[in-house]
């Protein structure tokens, strides 16, 4: 795979207290794909691995929020592209 292929925007979700995949190893996705700083997001919540994916508070204060950020960018990027069909 060919990260640096990516130019989407992304969502980086890390935990302070996750020692799978801790915070530095996270954000080091930034050095490896080519979406512009302005639509990378970063989030670091008090949470080790497992709490990231399964904990109440993470779902409820961090996963909405990006899945609500993804559907608004999604929305977005089809008006713009039938924008550009209609013209």
């Amino acid at each position: 795979m060919n990260l640096s292929a990516i130019e989407c925007p992304i969502f980086l979700l890390a935990g302070t207290q996750d020692h799978i995949t801790p915070p530095e190893q996270v954000w080091a996705l930034t050095d490896l794909v080519s979406t512009p700083a302005e639509d990378i997001t970063r989030e670091l919540v008090d949470a080790g691995h497992l709490g990231l994916f399964m904990g109440r508070a993470a779902l409820a204060r961090h996963w909405r929020p990006i899945a609500e950020r993804m559907r608004a960018h999604s929305e977005n990027d089809e008006k713009t592209e039938n924008d550009a069909n209609d013209a």
